[in-house]
């Protein structure tokens, strides 16, 4: 059987020994496993740093929100003053609009899988005792480090 590229050795497709399972995560979280690299935190808002060459200064942006929030600065610190500064700024701004504040994230996703890759992570959740839902969500944060 194939996943994703990864030839799993014969006669093991069907296979409840653990050991196996951990290389069907590994798999799954080596493949989904994004190092969050030159991103920054503050007040569950996460953005993305570039630099950029020509201006000589690093910015800043939200991800994860359909508004598009940008911030720069010449220096770290200034950087990240003025990356506080737009997120107090927007919620802020929400509060006095009246309208709720966009959140990077509701909590509920959904996925869609290869039929091998959902089976073998239904049959890794019921051979550690989880439900589907929370095997994933374990999956998930070792994969981000949470």
């Amino acid at each position: 059987m194939t996943i994703r590229g990864y030839a799993w050795p014969a006669g093991n497709e069907k296979s409840c020994d653990t050991t196996f399972w951990y290389h069907v995560a590994f798999v799954l979280v080596r493949h989904f496993n994004t190092p969050m690299r030159n991103c920054i935190k503050y007040r569950g808002y996460t953005a993305r740093i570039d630099y950029d060459a020509s201006d000589r200064i690093f910015v800043g942006r939200l991800l994860g929100m359909s508004e598009e929030l940008v911030f720069h600065g010449a220096s770290v610190d200034e950087l990240h003053a003025d990356f506080e500064f737009a997120v107090d700024h927007y919620l802020s701004e929400c509060e006095k609009e009246g309208r709720r504040p966009e959140r990077p994230a509701s909590g509920k996703l959904l996925l869609r899988l290869p039929p091998e890759v959902h089976a073998a992570a239904s049959i890794a959740a019921a051979s550690a005792d989880k439900s589907l839902n929370q095997w994933v969500t374990d999956v998930v944060e070792r994969a981000v480090a949470l």
